[in-house]
Parts: structure tokens; sequence; C-alpha cells
């Protein structure tokens, strides 16, 4: 009787066993990262997107792009077109330098779902085009967001694409996937934290207004800081006036304790999510951005929280290497791989403050720089956009300082990496990088390294830029009439084509071999290669085709075994039932 009891108890463990791993697969993937369809869309790095805006007035906006004030137009992006969709001119200073410059190459931010609640590009809600102003390279930021995904920190997407507005070349841009909603469903599997953009008022309240940036205190307070000051809200206006995401009072509590245990260097493995924390830093690092966190500026990076646990997130690298503080390039070289002086900024302080944390530190900055190949990065991007840049008719630079910019990034990033290596074996190794010139990758003087005459602003009108070439004149009627007003959701204007190549003789982008783009596409129909199929439109990740992606197969590895602990379990009372 007594073996009996024992039998059922047997197989009553193998099925409670079973039914927690099944609990247990759940948490594992709705928790993780989600594949999410735009990943494969507008940031396959593979190719050159194209974007097309399409506004009813377009001087109107460009002349708006200062004051950052919503638009409504239309965008085609590859050939899938969406109507009402909202666009501002997006930046710091980059914006008044822009506007300076007489120039109309301002950087955009597109948000989808602006006027319709939901709406979105293949789960992506908003979209931002970085126009690589003060980057000779055309890449300081599409190589540092490589470099911090392959590092494991949750970085937002980047591609190409050629812009046009209302048909009319507007240049080559990086595209960015913007850190809110689709970027926390991604890389979390929901929008449920928080994230913050933490900037100081003098820094235009980190709404990147060109209009109100000051300069003054541009080394911002504690709030910025993330550095505890006391129990107020109003005292953390910097972090919570800047907030992505919709916050509660408890929401702000919560933050502010978490900066007092992190600044008390109380308990850290609670409130920080130190092992991705100290990722991010060593990448930083061995980048030198001086115009961030750890940087006299204080700014241009997102504080994530979930369950009282803080994270960083990367953005805004286009003044990194060296580009920030005008050193000469020896000193960014040999930039020191502890951060000195920065006991006020207590996210990145706790970890040279204890041993064990330093070292994880160490260990994980030798392995990623023993095993990231950034010339690779740097030489299969060049190939990629190269032409594009050459052609392109609005650059901030001449297509011989691009190159000489990307030849310089890939020294630059070489000599780095023996320098780091240098001191993580404590070599005290000083290396010569006397023979690079820093400025020819871009500085904060626009990027131009002084040499203003070649600014749009101060080119003899009609005077061509050098090694663009002779800029041909576009025979009237051969640009596509864009129709007044909105294009509806799906469709394409009559008779435009969009581009899968390089820029044409006349300036526009052209398709291989004569194709077009299919006309008259539904909502979320997929353009290109992919059987006709369409896809949902849901956002927050209700999406079925937006499936976590890292733990798929472990997941599903998972569910098997718990599948068999189950059924060996009921087998086995069933028998011995007997």
């Amino acid at each position: 009787m007594s073996t009996n009891k024992n039998i059922e108890k047997i197989g009553i463990f193998a099925i409670i066993l079973s039914l927690v791993s099944v609990f247990l697969l759940l948490g594992f993937t709705t928790k993780k990262e989600f594949h999410m369809q735009y990943e494969d869309l507008i940031f396959d790095t593979s190719k050159i997107h194209h974007i097309d805006i399409v506004l009813d007035d377009k001087d109107a906006f460009l002349d708006s792009c200062l004051s950052e004030k919503y638009t409504s137009c239309s965008v085609v992006i590859d050939g899938k077109a969406m109507g009402n969709v909202a666009i501002r001119g997006k930046g710091n200073t980059s914006l008044t330098s822009v506007h300076a410059m007489d120039s109309d190459r301002y950087s955009f931010k597109i948000e989808f779902d602006h006027y319709e609640e939901g709406k979105n590009y293949f789960g992506l809600d908003k979209l931002v085009l970085n126009n690589v102003i003060q980057d000779n390279t055309y890449m300081k930021d599409y190589l540092t967001y490589e470099m911090m995904r392959e590092a494991g920190v949750n970085a937002p997407l980047c591609s190409y694409g050629i812009v046009t507005v209302n048909g009319e070349e507007h240049g080559l841009y990086l595209l960015l996937e913007a850190v809110e909603d689709s970027f926390l469903i991604r890389n979390y599997g929901n929008a449920n934290g928080n994230l913050y953009k933490p900037d100081s008022s003098e820094m235009a309240g980190g709404k990147g207004n060109g209009q109100n940036f000051k300069g003054e205190n541009s080394g911002g307070n504690n709030a910025v800081k993330l550095l505890y000051t006391d129990d107020e809200i109003s005292s953390y206006s910097e972090i919570f006036d800047n907030a992505k995401t919709d916050i509660t009072d408890s929401d702000k509590e919560r933050l502010i304790e978490c900066l007092k245990k992190i600044s008390e260097k109380n308990d850290i493995e609670k409130y920080v999510d130190t092992e991705s924390v100290i990722k991010y830093f060593a990448v930083h690092n061995f980048v030198c951005n001086g115009d961030s966190y750890t940087g006299d500026m204080i700014h241009n990076y997102y504080l994530y929280e979930d369950d009282g646990k803080l994270s960083m997130l990367p953005w805004d690298y286009n003044l990194a290497f060296g580009g920030f503080n005008g050193r000469d390039a020896s000193s960014q070289v040999n930039f020191p791989i502890e951060y000195e002086n920065i006991s006020d900024r207590p996210m990145v302080s706790f970890i040279f403050s204890d041993e064990n944390y330093k070292q994880k530190y160490y260990d994980f900055y030798y392995d990623f720089v023993s095993k990231i190949d950034t010339e690779k990065i740097i030489s299969e991007t060049d190939a990629l956009i190269s032409s594009y840049v050459e052609k392109d008719p609005t650059k901030f630079c001449t297509y011989e300082e691009y190159k000489e910019g990307v030849k310089t990034l890939i020294e630059f990033c070489n000599l780095r990496k023996e320098s780091v290596l240098s001191q993580l074996s404590s070599e005290e190794k000083l290396i010569d990088a006397s023979n690079i010139n820093l400025s020819s990758m871009g500085t904060m003087n626009i990027g131009k390294g002084g040499n203003f005459e070649s600014f749009p602003a101060y080119r003899p009108e009609g005077e061509v830029p050098d090694g663009m070439g002779e800029m041909p004149e576009i025979p009237e009627g051969e640009m596509p009439q864009m129709p007044e007003g909105q294009i509806p959701d799906g469709e394409i204007p009559d008779g435009q084509q969009f581009p899968e190549g390089e820029f044409s003789e006349n300036g526009r982008p052209q398709r291989p071999d004569g194709q077009n783009f299919p006309q008259n596409m539904g909502e979320g129909q997929f353009p290109m290669g992919n059987g006709g199929q369409n896809f949902p439109q849901d956002m927050n990740g209700q999406n079925t085709e937006n499936v976590p992606a890292e733990n798929e197969n472990n997941g599903f590895a998972l569910f098997i075994v718990s599948i068999l602990i189950l059924a060996g379990g009921l087998i086995f009372v069933a028998v011995y039932k007997r």
C-alpha cells in the first residue's frame, strides 16, 4: 500500500514538475526580445532604402523645421505608401547650424502614430532620419550602434536610405529606430517599463529645440547626472519632464529610490542591470564620445527603468571618436579605460569603486576588443554607401573628405584597440597617433574642420562642391508629378519609380533593370520578395509575425521536454495505479 502511495507521489511530482516547466516557458518567451517585422524591412542593412516624403507645401515645412512643429504628410518607404503621418525637424544645435548654412538638410522625425493611435510601419511607431551632420564618415552612429549590439547592449537599429521630398532628391540619410514603444517591445517583449531621456533645460529640455538651446551651465545638474539629491519629485524635473512613456507619481518615487540607492552604492545588483551597464560603458569608452553622460554636457543617453532596476541605452554618437573635444589624436587614442573624476555620476562610478565590478568590466572589455572587427564593418559599410555619398547633392562634406574620413576612422579604431589592450594588460604603453587628423572625420564645427568655404551657404551661386561632378539640369516633366496633399495608404503616385540602386544621372534614385514597384499596394503589404504575403498591423507585439527571437529554439526545446515529462508522469501513474 505504501509502495503505491510512493508511486503516486512520484507521478504527481512529475506532473507538477512539467507544469512548472510550462509556466517557466511562458515567462521565458514573453519577457525576452521579439523579432519585429520592420527589422527585416526598413532596417535591412544589405541595401540602400528609399523614403519619399510627400507634403502639401514643401517650402513651408522646411521653413518650419526650426520650431519642431509636426506637419501632416504621406511617406513612401521602399514602395509602401502611408498617408496621414506626422513629420518634424529634429536636433539640438544641428537645427540652427543647418539653418545658418542656408541648407535644408535637416534631420527629421516621422511619427506613424501621431494622428492615428496604433498606426505603424510593420510594428515601427517612429522613425528618425539622421542627416549625419558633423560626421564626414557618415557612419560614426552606425558603427557605434553595431558595436553596441555586438556587445549585447540594446541599441537602436539603423540602415541607410535615400530621402526625397515631393520626389526631389534630399540626400543620403542614416535611418534610425526611435527609442520609444516599438524599441521597447523589440528588446524587452513589452512596453511596460519606463523610458527617460534626461537633459538639462539649457539643452532645450531634451526636446531638441534648436531655438531654445542656450549652452549655459551645460554641465547640467544632479538630475541629469542621475545623482540623488532628495525625495522631492520636483528636484528631478530634467528626468521626469523628458519621459518617453507615461509615468505616474509612484513611478517617479520608485526611480528616486533607485537613484538614492545607487548614489549610496547600496545593493547595486538590486537597482542596476549591472551586466548591461558594464557592457554599455565598455563600448562607450572605446568610441571616446565626450558629448554624453560621461562628458561635460551630460546628455545623449536614455535611462530605462523596469520594476525598480535601471539600465542605460545609447544615443547620438556623431561626435564620437574624438570629434567632440577637439583634442589631438594621441590623447583620444590613449583615452583611459577608467573614467576619471566621475564620482558624481553613479551609473558609471559604481563600476570603478568596486573591485568585482571593475574586474567584470576589464574582462568584458578585453574580450570585446579582441573579437570586434571594426575595419570589416567600416569597409563593408563604405562599399555599400560610397557611390551614394559621391552623388549626394546635399552632403556637408566633399566626396574626397568622406573617403579621407573613412580611412581615418579605420586607423583610429585600430590604434584605439592597441591602446585599450595595452592598458588592460597594464603595459601602460602609449600609442603614437600623431599622424591622424581627427578633424578629417568631422568636428563640432559642422563637420568641416573649419573649411567654411565648402558649406552651401558660402559657395558662390551655381558652384558645385568638389567631388560631385556636374549637376545636370532636369528636363521639365522628367521628375514625377506628386499629388496635391496626401496620398492614401498603400498607393504610389502614378508613374513614380522608387529605387533600389543609386542616384541616376539626374540625381534621382533608380531601380536596376528598369523594374518598378507594384501599384496600389494594400496597407501592410510588403512590396518585394514575399510572395504577396500580407502582414498584420497590430502594435504592442500582438502581431503574430512578431515572435521571440533570441530564445525561440531554446523555448521550443523546453516545451518539448515539459510535454515528455508530463506524458511520462501520466503513463507512470496509469501503469502503476493498476
